[in-house]
């Protein structure tokens, strides 16, 4: 159980994906609730492609008439008198344009003179006959909003209601609440209303950081819906009428020259910006009164007349300009609606910016615990570049709006987090195991261990592994005749060498009982030829005891001996002990194999004997004889043992192999003359000796009819 809690770089990868899931479905579905999150990724989502992409080719129907400082300073302050506007208007409708709007509201009667207002109205009634003339009003949503209108404002508003869509929202089974709505209104001067039956909303909401990245198409009065000034101006434009479309959750469609716009559920509409103000084919209204403009500019076009001067303030922030006039916001809406300038976020990429962030998660839990921070860097690097690509070809392309924040924080995160937890969690992990195992393996296989910590097995599990065990013959005797210091010493000396020679073959030290040395070899990190090393370790052990005796012959201590064990087979590894301390060792029957083996050198007079489990592991790679089938004490099942001479024989060793092998074959015959005969020609040889021994006992005692040929060891 606490394993699975324990942590990873694969779990807190894993951890950290799952959180900026999360954290993307509250950005999709309740943004308000992290604002300033959200404000971060409309800039990076939004505003950046736009700068990145710059100016976009604009075609040159839709013109902008504008009140700008050289009106201003022509007919002086804003507002002006609307016999001026008269007048600009009959220019402007003589060009035969498409449409003309008025990107303004004209609420209340004209406050410098009495008489313009009839005039104005008769204008826009005449130019109406020909031209479509549109006006703007303002919605309100509050009843506190209200207070401050005109008592008469519901009269004017009547006359919007030529511009109404036909669709109801009553008909919706849970009408949307973001759609704005309105309880009130500012629309024109009811003459100028009745004048023509164009009308549209001006909708100048923004987002969180008071930018202008969205609109909505569509209002609704009460159970009745409106178009947005932008949209009433494209359908005029075309002649297309406007069909809204509801699921039973809210705007499912908005239909539109034969066009799906892409709306949310809400009717929101994102606004393709072509580039900053001053973009749009832009006429100062002081030219086109005074007739310096040709026709030929305003002919067929779509005009839009609204204020660009500073000083009156219509000033709104857009991704592309912090100073943007409205009116230029609303010819974009225009021009987007007219020419299928959409963007666009379907629906669908949400969940395909979800896939990507579990599967990059998923890729980056698994590579990045193997790999160098400069490894991961490079791969995070090249993966964020190849997203970054892709999403701006969606963008300038598609016209698609994929979230790049995101998956590029996640990105940015998990790097840095795993990295970290790397460098201050698993390198103290590693410091640990330092520690653990720098007494009992080489500095190399510590290094090794370290850079695979995944095989270390610490909580303990069976493995096929290699044990060796040494001793020095006749210690107990040479302890009881030295002084506690020299012996100290000199038995230090030994082990030191012994262990060496252990460390030199990827071996570990598991303990040391008295002059007794415990080895093992495959764990703590696995190696295939476990077996091999030890075998080599061993006759390492050998050639290097010539140095030690030389050493202790230096204090008149007799020529020592030792006896080396080996066996493999199953074991159980890991760290054992109790809570407080406890040791990384190996327990099981092969473990105690082992240590027999070690014993059964004293009976054959050998330094090195194997079971037949090792011999199996490296035959053809080191000379062996085969030595005798025995049965240890506490086990009925026999073993087949073998001792190991070295890497190479020479012809003498090769003969004494070939006739010991006769010889044994011999014995086990119960030929015990002949094989006799044939031990007698190696007196120098201990396994020969005893074996000669062996047979001359059994030439005179016989062992019973069912003999086996298994000799039985008594000794430990």
């Amino acid at each position: 159980m606490l394993k699975i809690f324990k942590l990873s770089v694969f779990k807190l990868s894993l951890l950290l994906t799952l959180f900026f899931m999360l954290l993307a479905s509250f950005l999709e579905y309740s943004p308000e609730r992290i604002p300033f999150l959200k404000s971060l990724a409309l800039k990076v989502n939004v505003d950046a492609k736009f700068k990145l992409r710059g100016n976009r080719p604009l075609s040159e129907d839709i013109v902008i008439v504008a009140i700008d400082d050289k009106s201003i300073e022509k007919f002086g302050r804003w507002p002006w008198n609307r016999t001026v506007l008269a007048e600009g208007l009959q220019k402007m409708a003589h060009a035969n344009p498409k449409t003309i709007a008025f990107d303004m509201v004209f609420s209340e009667p004209d406050p410098t003179s009495k008489t313009s207002d009839p005039l104005f109205t008769q204008t826009i009634q005449t130019a109406n006959k020909n031209i479509p003339v549109l006006l703007g009003y303002f919605f309100y949503f509050s009843k506190k909003d209200i207070e401050e209108l005109q008592t008469n404002w519901e009269e004017q508003f009547h006359h919007i209601f030529d511009s109404k869509i036909t669709a109801k929202i009553s008909t919706v089974r849970n009408p949307p609440e973001q759609i704005p709505t309105g309880v009130g209104a500012k629309s024109s001067f009811e003459p100028y209303a009745k004048a023509t039956r164009h009308h549209g909303f001006f909708d100048i909401s923004s987002d969180l950081d008071g930018v202008i990245r969205q609109t909505h198409l569509i209002g609704k009065y009460q159970t009745t819906l409106f178009p947005s000034f932008g949209l009433k101006v494209a359908a005029l434009a075309l002649n297309r009428e406007i069909v809204v479309q509801f699921d039973e959750y809210g705007i499912e469609n908005i239909f539109f020259k034969n066009e799906t716009l892409p709306v949310n559920e809400r009717g929101e509409f994102w606004i393709n910006y072509a580039g900053p103000a001053k973009t749009f084919p832009t006429f100062s209204f002081a030219d086109i009164y005074s007739g310096k403009i040709s026709t030929s500019h305003l002919k067929d076009k779509v005009i839009l007349v609204g204020v660009t001067a500073k000083a009156v303030g219509d000033m709104r922030v857009t991704p592309t300009d912090s100073q943007h006039p409205g009116v230029e916001i609303n010819a974009t809406i225009v021009e987007n609606l007219i020419h299928k300038q959409f963007l666009s976020r379907p629906s669908e990429f949400f969940l395909y910016e979800l896939l990507f962030i579990f599967l990059v998660g998923i890729l980056f839990g698994v590579l990045f615990k193997k790999l160098k921070a400069l490894s991961s860097a490079l791969i995070a690097l090249l993966l964020l570049a190849f997203y970054i690509v892709a999403d701006q070809k969606l963008f300038f392309e598609k016209g698609i709006l994929a979230d790049l924040f995101i998956p590029g924080c996640h990105l940015f995160f998990i790097f840095i987090t795993t990295n970290a937890f790397k460098y201050f969690v698993e390198e103290k992990r590693s410091r640990q195991i330092r520690a653990a195992f720098q007494h009992y393996v080489s500095p190399a296989v510590v290094n090794e261990i370290l850079k695979k910590p995944d095989q270390l097995a610490l909580g303990g599990e069976k493995r096929k592994l290699t044990v060796l065990f040494s001793d020095i013959r006749g210690f107990t005797t040479l302890s009881e005749t030295l002084p506690a210091e020299k012996l100290t010493r000199l038995l230090n000396m030994y082990l030191t060498t012994m262990t060496d020679c252990v460390f030199d073959h990827k071996g570990m030290l598991d303990k040391y009982v008295g002059d007794e040395l415990m080895a093992l070899f495959g764990a703590p990190l696995k190696t295939e030829e476990h077996a091999l090393d030890a075998c080599l370790s061993a006759l390492d052990m050998m050639e290097r005891l010539d140095f030690v005796r030389h050493e202790w012959a230096k204090d008149n201590v007799p020529k020592l001996n030792i006896g080396i064990g080996i066996h493999t087979g199953e074991m159980i590894v890991g760290n054992m002990g109790s809570e407080r301390i406890f040791d990384y060792t190996v327990i099981g029957d092969s473990v105690n194999l082992g240590a027999r083996l070690e014993g059964t050198n004293k009976v054959y007079g050998t330094n090195i004997i194997i079971s037949e489990a090792v011999y199996t592991q490296i035959q053809g790679k080191l000379i062996c004889r085969e030595m005798d089938t025995i049965r240890v004490r506490g086990k009925q099942k026999p073993i087949l043992i073998y001792e190991v001479l070295g890497k190479t024989a020479s012809q003498e060793q090769k003969d004494l192999l070939e006739q010991f092998q006769r010889g044994l074959a011999l014995y086990r015959q119960a030929q015990w003359k002949e094989a006799m005969h044939v031990f007698e020609q190696f007196p120098y040889d201990g396994p020969s000796k005893t074996f000669l021994t062996r047979c001359q006992i059994y030439a005179q005692n016989p062992p019973p009819s069912n003999w086996d040929g298994v000799f039985v060891i008594t000794e430990k």
